[in-house]
């Protein structure tokens, strides 16, 4: 489960990327969100900065056309969505992202599992008490393609 202050600032990031007041930076092809006047909170999509994914996320190690969708930072924490895609089916990704959620402690639950011939969906959500972190993962199988979200959130102290 998500803490109070987890949702909070999921919530914050959701309202941010919807507000529509955008600037860019040097970097034309980077759009960032200013959340608060005279802070370094941001919201950075695709361009400069946004392709840095944090150390502990897992990519899995076959994983084809990574891509930030964007990266967040506010003084609570940070937050952001990576995607890819694999010809690895969906369900040794699931065993990959169980086996590394158990390894790295992470407290998690299975929210959705579909299978059908020919195409697959698993939902995977954890969090991690002692860090602040957390990680909620879609992956999707379909015509021999496995695309995986990760949407990731780390609480500062």
């Amino acid at each position: 489960m998500l803490t109070g202050r987890m949702k909070r600032f999921a919530l914050l990031i959701a309202v941010a990327a919807a507000c529509g007041c955008t600037g860019h930076d040097a970097d034309p092809a980077a759009v960032i969100v200013e959340l608060a006047a005279g802070t370094e909170d941001y919201l950075v999509f695709p361009g400069s900065g946004a392709g840095d994914l944090p150390d502990w996320i897992p990519v899995y190690r076959k994983a084809e056309k990574v891509e930030a969708v964007y990266t967040a930072r506010t003084d609570e924490g940070t937050s952001g969505t990576v995607k890819y895609e694999t010809i690895v089916s969906a369900e040794i990704l699931l065993g990959f992202y169980r086996s590394w959620l158990v390894e790295q402690q992470y407290q998690f639950q299975e929210n959705d599992a579909v299978k059908s011939p020919g195409s697959a969906y698993f939902s995977l959500l954890g969090e991690h008490q002692e860090s602040g972190r957390s990680i909620n993962m879609g992956i999707t199988e379909y015509q021999g393609r496995t695309k995986v979200t990760l949407n990731h959130t780390a609480v500062m102290d």
